[in-house]
């Protein structure tokens, strides 16, 4: 057998091997596209993980291993593997199904845990049989659908915090909606503020330019304007605060049988919504950067990624739409 053959086999194998050899001009602009998401990512996974039901820094743990499994497992260079929304809304929803029964914030999380492995361990194996296409029987007028759907849900369900008002748990979400809108004259305008202001930076932003990085700026803008105004102190605005120090500490979720049987549904449910979302993303991205992909190396790359990252405290994670644009405008040409 010659070497080049064996190369190939190993990089079927290990897909990130076929980044090497790196020039310095690739893992500079690597680099930069690296520390561009990343600041976009960090409180973008924290806010997901709070979608999720879960504190925030959860978050953390789901941008951390399971970010960089993806891409050493994955078939597309600019695929940013993490927390998103979709997911943790499915997330939330799964975990809260009354089969489960009622739970403290621990034991739910130790089933979200539960939930990224199982939902790995179906990728993976989807992958192995190569049976991505399995996605082309999902009606496209349902995935729009789903995904309109979800994002009108995603947004509406942040309005109490947009607002600084409590979000009520009546078990009709549009019930919750109206309540709170209706009890808008007493919402905190401080809150309201910080609302309001990015959504203007990046709206105006966009309008001059769609390659500005409008969401990275609006985030370190008003991280910089709160601390100046001293948001949390002054005017009574309600922050992270601190979270647990140090990497989280490996190990297994502790959860019944029972319990893990009743999530394989919602496992699938997360597997089927992810793969809609990453066939959607490398589709576009690969048009503009000509580069062919492999729809089942990615299934198991988002495989390892999950379960990786189920071993480490993180919920299940998928490609992210908006990180993985930011990395192909921002010049990501592997996945170092």
């Amino acid at each position: 057998m010659q070497l080049p053959e064996r190369l190939n086999i190993a990089a079927a194998i290990f897909p990130f091997l076929k980044w090497f050899p790196i020039n310095p001009k690739t893992l500079f602009s690597d680099m930069v596209a690296g520390t561009v998401v990343s600041f976009l990512l960090i409180p973008q996974a924290m806010a997901y993980a709070q979608l999720a039901g879960l504190p925030a820094y959860f978050g953390l743990y789901a941008a951390f291993l399971p970010t960089i499994f993806g891409a050493l497992f994955g078939s597309c260079a600019q695929l940013a593997t993490g927390p998103v929304a979709m997911t943790s809304l499915i997330c939330m929803s799964v975990l809260s199904d009354a089969r489960l029964g009622p739970m403290d914030v621990e034991h739910f999380a130790q089933l979200a845990v539960a939930l990224a492995f199982l939902a790995g361990i179906i990728r993976i194996a989807l992958g192995a049989l190569k049976w991505s296409p399995i996605i082309n029987f999902i009606p496209y007028p349902v995935i729009l659908g789903f995904t309109n759907a979800g994002a009108l849900i995603i947004a509406f369900s942040q309005i109490g915090k947009f607002f600084g008002l409590p979000m009520p748990n009546t078990g009709v979400f549009l019930l919750d909606v109206l309540l709170v809108i209706s009890n808008v004259t007493h919402c905190q305008l401080a809150t309201l503020f910080f609302g309001v202001l990015p959504l203007m930076l990046i709206f105006i932003l966009n309008r001059i330019n769609r390659r500005i990085p409008s969401l990275l700026i609006a985030i370190v803008s008003c991280i910089i304007l709160s601390k100046i105004m001293d948001y949390a102190g002054a005017m009574g605005g309600q922050v992270v605060g601190a979270i647990p120090s140090g990497f989280p500490r490996p190990g297994i979720p502790a959860i019944s049988w029972p319990e893990l049987i009743n999530l394989l549904p919602g496992a699938l449910v997360v597997v089927m919504v992810g793969l809609m979302e990453a066939t959607s993303v490398i589709k576009i991205i690969t048009a503009k950067t000509r580069k062919p992909f492999d729809l089942n190396q990615e299934l198991i790359g988002q495989g390892v990624a999950n379960i990786v990252g189920s071993f480490s405290h993180s919920y299940p994670v998928s490609g992210s739409f908006s990180r993985s644009a930011l990395n192909y405008y921002a010049g990501a040409v592997t996945g170092m």
